[in-house]
This record gives structure tokens, sequence and C-alpha cells, in this order.
């Protein structure tokens, strides 16, 4: 099966760097940053189907399917190119390295349960379930582009709203 879940929910982290300020408009500057999340995706799904067998009975399999999909922490390493609109007020583009770990996990469940006659709805007997259930996770290197405002209130202090783009390519999970 190939996906590409959405994964969202909450994130958060420390990000340092430093800038240099080349003439009274142009800004240059280095940063990392390691994020924490709690992003994931979940998906489940049951199907079940009737198998006849003969006049005497029929089963009834039930398959339930879960997935889910967690990106737990991302850090990225960015230059960055800015222009002061004001001595305190910063617009910039960011791009470089991102590093993020993606965790998967899948789960199948399928139960046969007999029923007696053609038409009954009474089991009969108890049922046999098999399961498995697996999981993988990897560290994937990819790349970072962005942009974003940021405003200076003291020499050392600044707060920013930005976006970032991440890319860390395809994987395969559960593959030999």
């Amino acid at each position: 099966i190939t996906t590409s879940p959405k994964v969202d929910g909450w994130l958060g982290g420390l990000q340092a760097g430093y800038n240099w300020q080349i003439d009274r408009t142009w800004v240059i500057g280095l940063e990392g940053d390691v994020q924490i999340t709690g992003e994931r995706r979940s998906q489940n799904g049951t199907t079940s189907t009737l198998i006849p067998f003969s006049s005497d009975f029929h089963f009834v399999e039930t398959q339930t399917v879960g997935g889910e999909w967690k990106f737990p922490w991302f850090a990225t390493f960015r230059g960055r190119v800015g222009a002061l609109l004001d001595p305190t007020l910063l617009l910039y583009v960011t791009g470089g390295l991102a590093v993020g770990e993606f965790k998967v996990s899948s789960n199948t469940t399928t139960t046969l349960q007999r029923f007696l006659g053609t038409t009954s709805t009474t089991p009969s007997g108890a049922p046999v379930t098999v399961g498995t259930s697996l999981s993988q996770s990897t560290t994937r290197a990819g790349w970072t582009l962005g942009a974003g405002v940021e405003k200076k209130f003291t020499p050392n202090w600044s707060a920013k709203l930005e976006y970032l783009y991440l890319d860390f390519g395809e994987n395969t999970f559960f593959s030999s």
C-alpha cells in the first residue's frame, strides 16, 4: 500500500542563531533548531465477508486494519538572508538541511466465526482470531525552505513568525 499521510499536531522546540548586518538594509545569518512534535495520523478500518460453506453452516470473516504514522522530532540547520524594513523589523528567506524521525506501525486482526445453517446470525463455537503487528522507525535527511518576519525588541531578543516547508523524500517501510 502506498500512502502519503498528512500528519498534524503540536510542536515546540529550541532555536539558536547568529546574524550579521552587512549594511543598512541587508542581514545574513545562520540558525539551527530542534523541534519535538506530537504530529501523528491514525487510520482504521473493518471489513466483513460472508463465506458460504454448506447447507449446515457458513462463516463470517472480519478483518480489522489499523495504521499509525508519527513524526516525533525534526531539526534544521539553515542560512537566511533578509531585508530590514526598519531598524527593528526583518523580512527574510531561509533554507538548508533538515533531519527528522518517522515512525510507522500497522496492526491487522482477522477473525473467523462459524454460524449454523445458511442464514443464522447466532454464532456456533468460539471464533478463531489471528493477528499481526509491525512497526518501524527511520531517521531521514532532507531539505527545508521558508520565509518569515522577525521583530527585534532588544539587542539580543526578538520574536518571529516563520513558515517552513520540509521535504524528506520518499521512504518504503516494511520492505526487506
